[in-house]
């Protein structure tokens, strides 16, 4: 019961859950309006995590990277699925690889926007972004790293409102 309690707190602070005296839990709704809010704080922690990698990542870590944004390069862009993953898995490692424990608890709190709300198959991906910004990396350029990542976070925003805007865009839960 504990666990239950802790999870739904957490989903409280994320402000995933809304908590009412003597009536339990209930699953807030996930609007366009939040999604939007998470991408400016993406913005700044994974800047802040690239910028970290600089410091941290071996060159172990630096491979993983390129490996993953080298098979971003190689689908093609009706492997949106595959796609999705991987570009979830690169943000991920590049948080982890920062090696910043407050960092990556902070992040997890815009993280599980991911985890239950499925992006439109509107919004594209750009493989080529990951590769530069694992290059800032593996040169040990911390400014160029950070900016990187700030502008790769920044134009999915940017994609996300426009599609929003056109009505292009709808949330819909993971299946």
């Amino acid at each position: 019961m504990t666990v239950i309690r802790e999870s739904l707190l957490e989903l409280r602070a994320m402000g995933m859950v809304e908590l009412k005296d003597q009536l339990g839990a209930f699953v807030r709704e996930v609007d366009a309006r939040k999604l939007l809010q998470a991408y400016e704080i993406r913005e700044m922690l994974e800047g802040l995590a690239a910028r970290l990698c600089c410091d941290h990542a071996n060159r172990a870590e630096v491979r993983e990277l390129e490996q993953i944004a080298e098979k971003l390069r190689q689908l093609p862009p009706e492997e949106r699925k595959e796609r999705y993953s991987l570009d979830r898995e690169f943000h991920q490692k590049i948080m982890h690889f920062s090696q910043n424990d407050m960092l990556i608890q902070l992040s997890e709190c815009y993280q599980i926007l991911g985890k239950v709300v499925k992006m439109n198959e509107q919004v594209p991906l750009s493989p080529e972004t990951h590769y530069l910004i694992v290059e800032s990396i593996r040169e040990n350029r911390p400014d160029e790293a950070e900016r990187r990542m700030r502008e790769h976070i920044r134009s999915g925003r940017r994609d996300l409102e426009r599609n929003i805007a056109d009505g292009k865009f709808q949330l819909q839960w993971v299946e």
